[in-house]
């Protein structure tokens, strides 16, 4: 498994099967209860701590990382000219799993310097306290050369997997430079 940086989670909430679906988009930029999320804000430490995203999801990760970690992605922006300008892709703030090298924390809980793992090994779990039917996910960026599987389990056990190939995002890049953009 590769370490993922998430852009965005795009779900519909029901509370219960006869209940309007209300749509919803977690944009990490704020937390479950309105308060802001700033860059380099740590949301999850290495020892496997649970964010919880309100009442609608927690978060664990796993792996060699010092945890979720907030990216601004925009660009200009104060991530400009720090060691992840790939990720600097003006869709607001996502969420790395910060490098163990970028530990510094001049204020307590948030990293001077978010930077994104590199190795392998690593990555999230959500997981909703409510019903929901995902409609989307925006990946950032995928590193440590391997496909990444995105695994969808619902309520009985059961499971959906969509394969990303390690180098959808090269393919990306190349295909907008491409076009001159």
């Amino acid at each position: 498994m590769n370490c993922v940086a998430l852009l965005a989670v795009s779900a519909s909430v029901a509370a219960c099967a006869s209940a309007q679906v209300a749509p919803i988009c977690i944009d990490w930029s704020v937390d479950g209860d309105g308060a802001a999320l700033v860059n380099g804000q740590q949301l999850t430490d290495s020892a496997g701590s649970v964010f919880s995203f309100g009442s609608l999801f927690t978060m664990e990760t796993f792996g060699n990382n010092l945890g979720a970690t907030i990216f601004d992605t925009s660009d200009p922006g104060p991530n400009v000219g720090g060691p992840d300008e790939d990720l600097l892709v003006n869709r607001g703030n996502g969420i790395i799993l910060q490098n163990n090298s970028s530990s510094t924390q001049t204020v307590p809980g948030i990293f001077d310097v978010p930077n994104d793992a590199v190795g392998g090994g690593a990555g999230y779990e959500i997981t909703f306290t409510e019903n929901v039917e995902i409609v989307g996910i925006d990946l950032l960026d995928i590193n440590g050369g391997n496909d990444v599987d995105i695994v969808l389990t619902d309520g009985m056990g059961l499971t959906r997997t969509f394969e990303v190939p390690a180098d959808w995002h090269r393919r990306r890049v190349e295909r907008v430079r491409g076009r001159g953009l």
